[in-house]
């Protein structure tokens, strides 16, 4: 009768790495166990534990010391408001500079050549590009008005409904300024002269993506621009915010 499986450790991460098992003194068979589901290439986990996304891309980060979420993947991360088909596509985006780290190549993965001057935060843990230059790598894959969309989710304002919900500002913000600058800073990106021209119809304070699509299509049809979520008066000279 075989012997029954010690259970794994309960400090091991969510979504373990073949090396880190190793490390922890799991042996190969172990991590070859009914109890243990593979997840991706040199990825495993217990059978018993529910992973997030995040425990997935430490793992993933974990293999790739040297890479940077980018793209729709960083946008995500972000909490930048984008297409459903981004938000649900799952596919993991990495980029690496040339020369560094390696070729990346595994199912799921989709690998993009960093820029040596590429703002790289860390976010949660996580290594991604800064959210401004995440927009601009994006503008090849969103409409127009999706990236209106996605820009204005970048500029909240510190009154707005968004920043009351959570407290503060979202660390995603930027400002117009700054998404300029990176916008015609940057060569040879796919979607560059799309961000160039967006970056004037972007608008700070909205606190939703239909309030950005409203804005966007009024704005489109020839109608005169609303303002954006701002501070009414009232006859007794108190002042609120819708």
């Amino acid at each position: 009768m075989p012997r029954p499986l010690a259970p794994l450790a309960p400090t091991l991460p969510a979504v373990l790495t073949v090396p880190e098992g190793r490390e922890a003194g799991l042996s190969r068979a172990r991590l070859r166990a009914p109890d243990v589901v593979p997840v991706g290439h040199g990825l495993r986990m217990s059978r018993d534990v529910e992973a997030s996304w995040t425990d997935y891309l430490r793992a993933i980060q974990s293999l790739n010391p040297s890479g940077v979420f980018s793209h729709a993947t960083a946008a995500r991360i972000w909490g930048m408001w984008i297409p459903g088909r981004l938000l649900e596509d799952p596919r993991v985006h990495l980029a690496k500079e040339r020369g560094r780290g390696g070729r990346t190549s595994r199912p799921g993965l989709v690998t993009h050549q960093l820029q040596p001057d590429a703002p790289v935060i860390e976010y949660r843990g996580l290594r991604l590009t800064a959210p401004a230059w995440t927009w601009v790598d994006l503008a090849h894959h969103l409409s127009v008005e999706d990236l209106v969309v996605a820009g204005d989710s970048l500029l909240p304002s510190p009154h707005g409904a968004e920043a009351r919900r959570l407290g503060h500002v979202s660390a995603r913000a930027t400002t117009v300024d700054e998404m300029r600058r990176l916008a015609h800073a940057r060569k040879n990106v796919r979607g560059i002269v799309r961000a160039r021209a967006v970056l004037d119809l972007l608008r700070t304070g909205a606190d939703s993506p239909p309030e950005s699509r409203l804005r966007h299509r009024l704005h489109d049809a020839g109608f005169s621009e609303p303002q954006v979520n701002p501070p009414i008066r009232l006859s007794s000279g108190e002042t609120v915010r819708v």
